[in-house]
């Protein structure tokens, strides 16, 4: 298990047990969570939709978590920690893959020789798609 304490006192942020609950059901997860289900799965009575707003608009500021969006009208968030890497996601049940290889470097370069952006600072890719088992 990371050791979320230390990275937080790296990051110069306080040690909270809301702070160190999310990081938890992040890591637990492995997989982009919203607000909605890291609130469930902390439990509603140890941490309340204000006080995780809070927490992950902060842990997202000093660059601990990542906001995705897979187009549900809400964000989803995953440890930054977790690398550079995209998702494929089924349109029909939600399931979400990671993807590792996405040339992302030459993508890069090349939207940079296409545009007038001396450069890219951040970048979001996702696949949306049905998985195999909606297809059948």
């Amino acid at each position: 298990m990371t050791n979320f304490k230390e990275i937080l006192h790296n990051a110069k942020q306080r040690v909270t047990p809301s702070r160190l609950a999310v990081l938890a059901v992040l890591e637990k997860e492995k997989r982009p969570l919203s607000v909605e289900k890291i609130i469930k799965s902390i439990g509603e009575k140890n941490i309340d939709y204000v006080t995780a707003y809070r927490t992950i608009t902060s842990l997202k500021k000093v660059g601990l978590l990542k906001q995705i969006d897979f187009q549900h009208n809400h964000a989803h968030y995953e440890l930054a920690s977790l690398g550079d890497h995209h998702h494929v996601v089924c349109v029909q049940c939600d399931k979400v893959t990671d993807v590792e290889h996405c040339n992302i470097d030459a993508m890069q370069k090349n939207a940079l020789r296409e545009s007038d952006f001396q450069e890219i600072t951040q970048h979001s890719l996702e696949f949306f798609g049905v998985c195999k088992k909606c297809a059948i």
